[in-house]
């Protein structure tokens, strides 16, 4: 397997329906940024994806979707395979981050199949 390719939101990714393609899904668009705070009553913590959630939707259910990670504070990963080919699929991907109040964001790009 290739090494990952970087994808943003709204992307379109080719894929080959016979290869396994891991995808790196660069969020740091979606990172919130907090306010400075006084750093002797609270540490400040860098803002970081605590959780990922992927879906997918399309013409099938031909296109697999594998291998979810956090990758660093702002990426996901996820491994895609399969789907039929001239198709495009939506895959998405749901985040949380390790801020108070919790703040949820959710993107996806699409996939094209073609070999």
């Amino acid at each position: 397997m290739a090494d990952p390719r970087v994808v943003t939101a709204g992307a379109l990714v080719q894929h080959d329906p016979d290869e396994v393609t891991m995808l790196h899904f660069d969020r740091s668009a979606d990172t919130p940024t907090l306010a400075p705070i006084d750093t002797i009553l609270l540490p400040r913590v860098p803002v970081a994806v605590i959780t990922s959630a992927w879906s997918i939707t399309g013409p099938d259910s031909l296109l697999t979707l594998d291998n979810p990670a956090i990758v660093s504070a702002t990426t996901t990963a996820i491994r895609i395979s399969g789907g039929t080919l001239g198709r495009i699929y939506s895959v998405s991907n749901k985040i949380g981050f390790n801020t108070n109040p919790s703040r949820i964001a959710d993107a996806s790009f699409r996939v094209l199949v073609q070999a």
